[in-house]
């Protein structure tokens, strides 16, 4: 782990980038991928108990205050330089953005969190993902120690590939070092149509008869007419001038509850209660299904889904962009050069338009 008090931050940031390998050319996205290095590398070094062959480790879990504190000493330096400029105030203070820099490492599978407190690496894995040769390899390791072993491994968003034929043979027929790509997304519904059509059934047969008023609940605009008058994301009941039939996600108007709602006429006839049923996913699939296209808006460098993004696709960009810390409640992402495309045949198979805003640069 590298002395960095003699170094800028700027000079810090462009070094290390270019150490990692990744081709990020923003300051917070360059932070985010840095910050994600050096939790690698402290997790590494302070869980692991016994070395063994590559791939066989064993580790005892680290308390998150230990490992905060070590990534956080060790970056100090460079920030006092970002904090002057903004990149250090409360959105990004440096001890939050390393502990929400190491939620989004759990999100892809690099690292995983043990009971309450505690965290280990993950274990070394590829995963093939679909329609390309790029073979992604997780896990808790950092870049350096991987690629003793996988000399040409590559960095894109917070996610580190080989191709398919740069796999050694070694690990191509060890299946301990392979993990289906299904099981690593998570749960996806296989058609979002489909998927909706079948909530609709379920409500009709056991969704109980409401007893809400106008005022008790809001409603997910998910009707292009609706979102085009009010230009909101959700209204009360009583805004909701729509004549068709169909059920709509709904939320009391202290934001505690979820639900689905069957609504004709602007009445709420019958509701269930949301279950383990994804929100996100609910209000893609009924956006599509009312005809609202969901939008990925792309400004300069800097792209922002609405509806946010479901869990499993979060998952599965974060291999493509770098996610940014939430602004006001908006997570955007950091789109490098070449990426887009990679990040548009994920998105746009999910009925996401991509949407130009403002200037618009070579990416």
């Amino acid at each position: 782990m590298d002395t960095i008090n003699s170094a800028s931050s700027e000079e810090f940031l462009h070094f290390k980038l270019a150490e990692i390998g990744s081709g990020v050319r923003d300051e917070t996205a360059g932070i985010v991928v840095i910050v994600a290095e050096y939790i690698r590398d402290w997790l590494w070094h302070l869980s692991l108990h016994m070395p063994q062959s590559f791939g066989q480790y064993k580790f005892s879990p680290v308390h998150i205050l230990r490992l905060l504190d070590n990534v956080e000493n060790q970056l100090t330096p460079a920030w006092s330089e970002s904090s002057e400029n903004g990149v250090g105030n409360d959105v990004f203070n440096i001890r939050n953005i390393i502990m929400w820099t190491l939620e989004r490492l759990q999100e892809i599978g690099d690292v995983v969190k043990v009971g309450t407190h505690h965290w280990i690496p993950a274990p070394i894995r590829f995963v093939k993902m679909p329609d390309t040769e790029r073979i992604f390899v997780f896990g808790g390791v950092s870049n350096s120690i991987l690629k003793r072993q996988l000399p040409k491994l590559r960095y894109v968003g917070l996610g580190r590939y080989l191709l398919d034929v740069e796999i050694p043979d070694n690990m191509r027929h060890e299946s301990n070092f392979w993990q289906s790509y299904t099981s690593w997304l998570g749960e996806i519904p296989d058609n979002l149509e489909s998927w909706i059509d079948e909530l609709k059934t379920v409500v009709n047969k056991h969704g109980g008869v409401s007893s809400a008023s106008f005022a008790d609940y809001e409603v997910f605009v998910s009707v292009p007419e609706v979102r085009r008058t009010t230009h909101k994301s959700w209204v009360s009941a009583n805004e909701l001038h729509c004549t068709r039939e169909d059920i709509f996600l709904c939320r009391t108007t202290d934001f505690t509850e979820y639900f689905i709602g069957q609504i004709k006429n602007g009445q709420l006839l019958k509701e269930l209660p949301m279950g383990n049923i994804d929100r996100q996913w609910l209000q893609i699939g009924l956006c599509t299904r009312h005809g609202l296209s969901p939008l990925a808006t792309l400004k300069d460098t800097k792209i922002y889904f609405s509806p946010q993004l479901p869990e499993a696709l979060r998952r599965r960009l974060m291999t493509c962009l770098v996610p940014l810390p939430p602004i006001e409640g908006r997570q955007q992402y950091y789109v490098s050069k070449g990426s887009l495309s990679d990040a548009e045949n994920v998105y746009s198979y999910y009925g996401y338009q991509t949407k130009h805003v403002g200037g618009r640069q070579s990416i």
